[in-house]
């Protein structure tokens, strides 16, 4: 049996992990990556904009906040991520963030709907300065997508 969401009783786990200090981020991580399962959970949403917020976590935890807030995105978070660009002290997330709102706006992958692209488009095209990343020693969002009509068939890969 497939579960399309996470049980209530895993939601507080999940939170838990996510919120307490005394958890290692190793284990953030994978929470934050277990939010998939569920990510318009209110509770675990408000978990992560805190994670992306707060600056003196590491800058993975954060891009995998940012990640897992962009599987369900609304309008507000789209308002919380541009704020987080405009005043991003760190190059890594604010280059990441940067380059994978170009990646949802450019993309020709049909896993992102015409909405998300919308919701990005609608904040505005100037997040302040463009970030200035060097892809060797930052993260970075790459995509490739590829289609050959004659075969009808084609393929897409991402990575970050």
């Amino acid at each position: 049996m497939l579960f399309r969401s996470l049980t209530p009783q895993a939601v507080t786990a999940v939170y838990d992990c996510i919120t307490d200090r005394a958890v290692s981020d190793r284990i953030k991580l994978q929470a934050l990556q277990a939010f998939r399962r569920d990510p318009c959970q209110g509770k675990l949403k408000k978990a992560a904009t805190n994670v992306l917020l707060n600056t003196q976590l590491g800058s993975d935890l954060r891009i995998q906040a940012y990640l897992a807030l962009t599987r369900c995105l609304s309008s507000e978070d789209v308002r919380t991520i541009r704020h987080v660009v405009e005043t991003e002290k760190v190059e890594q997330v604010k280059s990441f963030i940067s380059l994978h709102r170009s990646y949802v706006l450019y993309s020709s992958k049909p896993g992102i709907s015409q909405q998300e692209r919308d919701m990005y488009k609608n904040v505005g095209e100037n997040w302040a300065s463009e970030p200035n990343f060097d892809p060797r020693k930052y993260s970075t969002y790459f995509e490739t997508t590829n289609y050959d009509e004659d075969e009808d068939n084609g393929y897409s890969r991402s990575e970050e």
